[in-house]
């Protein structure tokens, strides 16, 4: 069998990897111009629903979504992963390393949960792991993906999918096994599931046909499990019944259950489990909250202080945090924090009432030179800084302030014989894309003067500007009406016109919503007459204020 997808990409199977019950049918393995994919079929009256939606979903690397369409005969084709978490998480994997498999699936479903997305079905076998072996026998993970969206729907918060038991039995949520309401806490409550798996390798709600007392059915036995694992106090419970509704007849069911415990037959809360991290159990306690409505959000579970795999300061009294309101974070290269930040990171999800931050983001380290910034560089999670996420603390930390309204990135230049490849990807900058809806002043000012002597300096800060544009015209759920850019380049914009992307991307048409903006170029005395000319056109529609110190002038 053949198939040619819009790109142009001509698929060759090679074998079939599932039999799929119903309309979805069989799934693919192929192979073309010397990779493999996977080719899934769907149902013509859904291909355009989920079409559309890997295109919402296509800047997040934490969810698989379709590499290449294949319309006559409505498939999707998927870059192949070698393994899924069901089965790796079996092998002799690190404890870290584990930990930040399981903090990239949050993410996933975090970004899922950002579009109103609910997946329904999260279990490992539906978290993919593309990995391999260094000849030294290290594991390494090259990239972790959500996978399998084919029953995920939109769900606006004031509703829920109802009627069906959502998800596989083994992993879903109370009110998923009730036919009740499933929303995003339902998704949260099976990750938390998952996460108990990863790091123990047992499978807490599987049920042996030994272990069955006769006429017992399975699902008897999920159910006492999770009452005895997660209902840790009577109000759990009758916030579950009162959110099931009087008129479920699974209200009579898990009250029964309930009854049960008793001294002969005690519960075992999660909570008391021994030999599994305090802090560990805390984040899964309440991601597994036996009531949907006292669950945490993934943004929140992904703000926890579960050590996820970096140092994290934990001494520190939260009510004196939740107070902060103005932060300035100045890195220092230390070798022991990795980040320069000293895990300031693992600080900010518990700063509530931030609204300002002042962020010195660490690429480049004036007294270190290009080897510090090469050694950072090299532990990022993938190849190229601007084109994937990376673990350092400062790109994580701006997901984890929801209510920020200000930002100022500074020192935000590296050198471009280091990174020059890296500012021509076409995915942008990660970070910016986790920007909080609540920001609404964004300033970038390269602070590093040594710099601007430099023959590539004004290319590099003007792609890097472009790059920031692009990201922020991409993320539509801020509310940023004052923007302020320091970049040189902007004099001579003729001379990059033709040096894609960094003169092609700079455009502000896409901030709809921009009012006042601020433009710095400390290179020149005056712009010249072709700048003017390439920069109106480029100026959205709401645009009121257009301030140079340079133009001594406002539009």
């Amino acid at each position: 069998m053949r198939a040619v997808g819009q790109s142009g990409r001509r698929y060759l199977v090679e074998r079939v990897l599932q039999e799929k019950p119903g309309p979805l049918g069989r799934v693919y393995l192929a192979s073309a111009d010397g990779q493999k994919y996977v080719l899934k079929g769907m149902p013509k009256t859904e291909f355009k629903y989920f079409q559309d939606m890997y295109t919402d979903l296509q800047r997040c690397p934490y969810v698989r979504v379709a590499d290449d369409t294949i319309v006559d005969q409505s498939m999707f084709a998927y870059k192949y992963f070698r393994d899924h978490l069901l089965s790796f998480a079996q092998r002799d994997v690190p404890l870290p390393l584990t930990k930040r498999i399981l903090r990239n699936s949050l993410r996933g479903i975090a970004a899922l949960h950002e579009k109103g997305i609910v997946h329904t079905d999260i279990k490992p076998n539906n978290i993919m792991v593309d990995w391999d072996e260094t000849q030294n026998g290290n594991l390494n993970v090259e990239h972790v993906q959500i996978a399998d969206l084919e029953d995920a729907a939109y769900v606006p918060d004031d509703c829920a999918i109802v009627g069906r038991q959502a998800g596989n039995w083994m992993w879903r949520s109370p009110e998923a096994h009730a036919s009740g309401q499933v929303q995003k806490p339902s998704d949260i409550f099976s990750f938390g599931v998952v996460c108990i798996y990863a790091v123990t390798k047992t499978v807490i709600f599987a049920v042996d046909e030994e272990e069955l007392k006769e006429g017992e059915d399975k699902l008897a036995v999920v159910l006492e499990r999770q009452l005895s694992y997660f209902a840790d106090g009577i109000d759990d419970l009758e916030g579950l019944l009162q959110y099931l509704g009087d008129d479920s007849p699974w209200v009579r069911i898990f009250t029964i259950i309930a009854e049960g415990f008793g001294e002969d037959f005690p519960r075992r809360p999660f909570s008391l489990w021994r030999g599994v991290d305090p802090d560990f159990k805390d984040l899964v306690g309440k991601m597994t909250n036996i009531d949907p409505r006292r669950r945490i959000t993934a943004h929140e579970a992904l703000g926890h202080r579960c050590d996820y795999g970096r140092p994290i300061v934990v001494n520190v009294d939260d009510t004196k945090l939740r107070h902060v309101r103005e932060l300035a974070l100045l890195p220092y290269a230390e070798e022991d924090t990795e980040t320069g930040y000293n895990a300031i990171a693992d600080l900010l999800p518990r700063m509530t009432g931030l609204r300002r931050l002042l962020v010195e983001i660490p690429l480049h380290y004036p007294t270190a030179g290009s080897d510090e910034l090469l050694r950072h560089l090299g532990r990022l999670d993938h190849g190229s800084f601007f084109g994937q996420p990376c673990e350092l603390g400062n790109l994580d930390l701006i997901l984890f302030a929801p209510r920020l309204t200000k930002l100022t990135l500074v020192n935000a230049v590296v050198n471009g014989s280091c990174l020059e490849a890296c500012f021509v990807t076409k995915q942008g900058i990660s970070f910016l894309l986790a920007i909080p809806k609540a920001l609404q002043s964004f300033s970038f000012s390269p602070k590093d003067s040594s710099l601007y002597g430099s023959d590539a300096a004004p290319m590099d800060v003007l792609g890097l500007a472009g790059h920031i544009l692009a990201c922020l015209a991409c993320y539509q759920h801020h509310s940023l009406t004052n923007l302020s850019l320091e970049i040189i380049g902007l004099a001579h914009i003729d001379d990059y016109e033709h040096e894609a992307p960094p003169a092609a991307h700079i455009s502000f048409l896409g901030l709809s919503s921009l009012k006042n903006l601020k433009l710095l170029a400390p290179e020149v005395n005056a712009f010249d007459r072709h700048f003017l000319s390439f920069l109106h056109p480029r100026l959205p529609p709401s645009l009121t204020n257009l301030l140079s110190p340079t133009l001594h002038a406002t539009t």
